[in-house]
């Protein structure tokens, strides 16, 4: 492999919530604590978001057992509300930074979420989170499903 070769991953999900709502909740330190993590027994002690372009985030997210967190953090480079999201990924949990695009698109069911992840320099780390993405977004869509539907 040469050094430019890089990897991405894919994900695209239906929420049965309103497009600003999603947006709300992927942008927002009291709506990321709430989802932010593999799966419902992760939490996200930390969570902080300065949304604009070239403003930085930093998620603290702590596995089951784990005794602190593990931190996520990166630069917005592009936000347009309800719409589109791009920002850099970095992670004391990997090696390597990678960029986050994601799209808000109006759906007869909702929104539709679609992220692409770039960067990744290997097929191994890619693949590490291939399996990782889905589970974020369905957690996503749970939470903001059931709080537009209380």
């Amino acid at each position: 492999m040469s050094t430019n070769e890089s990897y991405e991953l894919s994900v695209t999900k239906v929420i049965r919530a309103p497009r600003d709502k999603v947006f709300e909740a992927w942008t927002t330190p009291e709506w990321l604590e709430r989802w932010y993590g593999l799966a419902d027994d992760w939490q996200t002690p930390v969570a902080e978001v300065d949304l604009r372009a070239g403003g930085r985030y930093r998620l603290g997210l702590q596995p089951p057992g784990a005794p602190e967190p593990f931190f996520e953090s990166g630069e917005y480079r592009e936000v347009v509300v309800n719409e589109r999201l791009v920002y850099t990924v970095d992670s004391t949990a990997w090696e390597g930074t990678q960029t986050v695009t994601v799209e808000f698109r109006d759906h007869p069911d909702g929104c539709e979420v679609a992220l692409v992840e770039t960067g990744y320099p290997t097929e191994k780390l890619r693949d590490e989170h291939a399996g990782g993405w889905p589970r974020f977004v369905d957690r996503l869509g749970r939470v903001v499903e059931a709080a537009v539907s209380a």
